[in-house]
């Protein structure tokens, strides 16, 4: 990741949001040598943010899952797990 100065940045905003958004690697602007903040191409950005929400989503599918197992536990019958049987029908192919 390269580094720039906040005074560098300052100066020349134009070319360093040009070299960010022609590149995939992210810029880090420091302050007294220190990272304050990272840019970095907004489809990087989106792909990241996309699959935060996707990872969510299946968080919470999967806790809703465990709880209506749990809930019919009782209902269920004993037997090979979805995972098992999803397994099987893939090496069957």
């Amino acid at each position: 990741m390269k580094m720039v100065s906040a005074l560098t940045v300052r100066k020349q905003f134009g070319l360093i949001l040009d070299e960010v958004a022609k590149g995939k690697e992210p810029i880090a602007i420091t302050r007294a040598n220190r990272p304050m903040v990272v840019m970095e191409p907004y489809a990087v950005y989106e792909a990241r943010t996309n699959q935060e929400a996707r990872r969510k989503r299946l968080t919470e599918v999967a806790r809703r899952m465990d709880e209506l197992v749990e809930r019919n536990a009782k209902y269920l019958k004993k037997g090979p797990d979805a995972v098992t049987l999803i397994r099987k029908l893939r090496d069957s192919r």
